[in-house]
């Protein structure tokens, strides 16, 4: 789950529960305050009319008669028998008929004894709740609309915010994924106003500076070793063919040609690694028009007595293959290793089928043999130098072809990579974009 989900659903759950909080609060405490502004409601009226008896306002047979306070209350009055009783109050909620042949309604009463002329007697006012319900349930909704109005202003001014707070990581993440290659470290992330984003863009950037060095000593070693290696390994092999030429005993000549054979290897190697030093290094124009089709046809010719010995058949269609922008010799390479490995894995009397065609925003090329197939591990290692993979990858590089493919693959800003065929072998993708054809 990404992050600013993580922190969006966080902050959802804890308004959600802010909310529901709020919400039984509320009904509480509003529900408390009606009932208290309700029995407050009742004892004025008791009082009332109690100052009125008092003031000789009222007699016990009005009291008696009244029946009623307004158009809400209702009264009982009654002697208590008990001429000792204290004067007290008590409330309760009860549900009675007015009259008998009214329903029943929700009151709130008073019970209280009051002493009038030296005698207790008991005092019963009730007041319908109906109206302070609606009352209460008005207030609540209205606050539960105003609190529910707030958790969503809230809710969605929190991601708003979080999302401009995230902002320099999430661009700090994008500009890791545009690092591809080590041309790409040249890119710097900036400093920002968030302490912890600021410390981790000044990491980035100093990791980035070291392998940046790292990689250029690496390219440089190779460099410099493959070209050390190139004069050695020449002479030896000039010493080994004067010595081939030269009459010896069948010991020595076979192990003379096992060392020439073991040289031919090693120069092959140096070679290979001074290229790919080479191509990464840019020391290659890609401006060049390359006619894809004459390309082929010399590749094919190259490879012609490798296809023979395995009655291999290599089918193209000359009018799909388009003249596009790059270096001659590099291009070369990446169809000569890739269709030498074609060849290597395919099946004896079989054919390796080489198809281009527009899709999209690119030109696509496909080159697919009958092989044995790629196995699924080894498809993410399969352009990588020396990949530990269950099977030599045949582009008699000895572990390198292919990387000289992807080196140079990316030298062009091209796409490519290998997936299981449609019926039985490989099949490698080139994605060329439009913008190199020529």
């Amino acid at each position: 789950m990404k992050l600013r989900t993580k922190l969006s659903l966080a902050n959802l759950l804890v308004n959600l529960f802010f909310l529901l909080f709020a919400g039984f609060s509320v009904f509480y405490v509003v529900d408390k305050a009606v009932f208290n502004e309700l029995d407050e409601h009742l004892v004025n009226h008791k009082q009332d009319l109690v100052q009125r008896f008092e003031k000789g306002e009222i007699t016990l047979q009005t009291i008696r008669e009244m029946g009623s306070i307004g158009s809400y209350e209702w009264i009982e009055f009654d002697q208590v028998s008990d001429s000792n009783a204290e004067p007290s109050v008590s409330f309760k909620t009860v549900e009675k008929a007015r009259f008998k042949d009214q329903p029943v309604e929700k009151y709130r009463q008073l019970t209280s004894v009051i002493i009038l002329d030296a005698t207790p007697y008991r005092l019963t006012i009730y007041e319908e709740i109906g109206g302070w319900i609606s009352i209460a349930i008005t207030i609540i909704i209205t606050i539960l609309v105003i609190l529910f109005a707030w958790y969503i202003i809230v809710y969605f001014g929190y991601n708003l915010v979080l999302s401009q707070t995230l902002r320099p990581f999430f661009d700090t993440i994008e500009k890791l994924r545009g690092i591809r290659s080590d041309r790409d470290f040249e890119i710097s992330f900036p400093e920002v106003s968030t302490t912890e984003f600021n410390e981790l863009n000044s990491t980035l950037n100093t990791m980035l500076s070291e392998l940046e060095d790292s990689f250029k000593k690496q390219k440089h070693f190779i460099q410099n070793a493959s070209h050390e290696l190139l004069t050695p390994l020449s002479i030896i092999r000039q010493k080994t063919d004067e010595l081939l030429n030269k009459p010896l005993d069948e010991h020595t000549l076979v192990s003379l040609s096992n060392i020439q054979r073991t040289v031919i290897r090693l120069k092959k190697l140096s070679n290979a690694l001074l290229l790919i030093s080479r191509v990464e290094n840019k020391h290659y124009s890609i401006n060049e028009n390359v006619s894809l089709s004459e390309l082929i046809e010399k590749v094919h010719s190259e490879l012609s007595d490798f296809l023979l010995n395995k009655n291999v058949s290599l089918k193209y269609d000359p009018n799909e293959l388009k003249t596009i922008q790059g270096n001659t010799d590099l291009i070369h390479s990446v169809f000569y290793n890739v269709l030498q490995n074609a060849v290597y894995h395919t099946e004896s009397d079989t054919e390796i089928a080489v198809q281009a065609a527009l899709r999209g925003p690119t030109y696509h090329i496909t080159v697919q043999d009958s092989g044995p197939g790629i196995p699924e591990e080894d498809l993410d290692q399969i352009f990588e130098r020396f990949p530990r993979s269950s099977g030599n990858n045949g582009s008699g590089n000895h572990g390198l072809g292919l990387a000289i493919v992807k080196s140079i693959c990316d030298l062009h800003s091209w796409d490519c990579y290998f997936e299981k065929g449609l019926n039985t072998g490989s099949c490698f993708h080139l994605e060329i974009p439009k913008v190199s054809l020529v």
